[in-house]
């Protein structure tokens, strides 16, 4: 049981510290060109670089980080994550001081736009979601903690995907994308092992509750995989085109829909190595920010905290912080889940489980709940 309870606590840190490693990976080459990223001999994983304007220190992360960390905090404060609007309003309240007092490092436009029409007092907190048609992918990190606290109850995934997504954005596309990010968060953290069809399955699902076009794609992905870099980036490209978010041969933009199936892409072809995904994830050149972040969670929510290079978590900037939010996250969760066990009546166990229950050895079994 320890020993359970440890494992799912390494995922829920390797999680966390592998979302900020890849963002501060990333943040000293943000708009390099994937031609000169391409170029580059040595592993863009070596090390955590200084970025190069001389201004930030080494393992700077960028907002897509303090909004990850703004979402535990507000969960860790209310004490707990709910699919209604308290939990929203929360956590607004801990994205308002990123903004108002600048100290959002290298923010996603979208979400600028729509926090700071909040601070200026332009609308109130749950009416400045960007319209239909607005699809960044600035709320992608808002997954990693989601995905985390749903991985025993995975089906509640969408509905608080919808609460806190359409704070800053109502675009289906950036719904299912969170949706879908969030339900491989939450089957890595819950599965020792990586079955493809199943995590198609359900993370298809999730993101078919917002986006059909999203979630074929996600079913698709087979095909994705077997193909070269190259050919899975112009595979990638075709998916939803849209034409406020033309593809660069430069770089990546911030459109929601190539970030999401690039992640997964580089994380299920080489899921048992942090290293070789995100260094093939950092030579896409374009804002890579977000997509580093995500990639470095799914890779870390799969692995564990020591699946993460060790000189990578310790250069980080923050590093002890982001420990000890992940921890006290953990326990808050754990402590809920046995609270709701221990109050509930005794139920007969199904003779035919579903795909999604437990079995007499999962990892997570320590967290005394059945998986919904």
């Amino acid at each position: 049981m320890a020993k359970a309870r440890e494992t799912l606590r390494s995922k829920y840190l390797g999680a966390l510290l592998g979302a900020a490693v890849g963002d501060a990976l990333a943040f000293p080459l943000r708009d390099y060109s994937r031609n000169f990223l391409a170029s580059v001999a040595q592993p863009l994983t070596e090390k955590l670089q200084a970025s190069p304007d001389g201004f930030t220190p080494l393992g700077q992360h960028t907002g897509d980080t303090q909004c990850c960390l703004a979402l535990i905090t507000s969960t860790l404060e209310r004490g707990n994550l709910e699919a209604e609007p308290a939990s929203a309003e929360v956590f607004v309240e801990h994205l308002i001081p990123l903004w108002r007092d600048m100290s959002i490092i290298d923010p996603a436009s979208d979400n600028s736009v729509a926090i700071g029409s909040i601070v200026k007092g332009i609308t109130e907190w749950n009416g400045a979601a960007l319209p239909p048609g607005h699809a960044g992918s600035g709320c992608l990190s808002r997954a990693i903690p989601i995905g985390l606290w749903h991985c025993k109850t995975p089906r509640k995934i969408p509905a608080q995907v919808e609460t806190l997504v359409t704070i800053s954005h109502q675009d289906p596309r950036v719904l299912a994308a969170t949706a879908a990010v969030a339900t491989f968060i939450a089957y890595n953290a819950r599965q020792p092992e990586l079955i493809l069809g199943d995590i198609l399955d359900e993370s298809c699902e999730a993101a078919g509750r917002f986006d059909d076009k999203v979630a074929d794609a996600i079913s698709d992905l087979p095909r994705i995989l077997s193909q070269t870099d190259r050919g899975a980036l112009e595979m990638i490209l075709q998916i939803c085109p849209d034409e406020d978010y033309p593809p660069s041969q430069d770089g990546l933009t911030d459109y929601v829909v190539p970030v999401l199936f690039l992640a997964l892409q580089q994380f299920l072809n080489n899921p048992q190595s942090f290293d070789e995904a995100l260094d093939r994830i950092l030579r896409l050149g374009g804002n890579m920010s977000t997509i580093a972040s995500i990639t470095g969670a799914l890779c870390g929510s799969h692995l564990g905290i020591d699946g993460i290079p060790g000189n990578l978590v310790d250069n980080l900037l923050e590093k002890g912080e982001i420990h000890r939010n992940a921890n006290e996250f953990f326990e808050l969760r754990r402590g809920l889940l046995q609270q709701e066990m221990e109050t509930a009546e005794p139920v007969e166990k199904a003779s035919a489980p579903g795909p999604a229950d437990d079995d007499e050895n999962a990892e997570n079994e320590d967290l005394d709940s059945p998986v919904e």
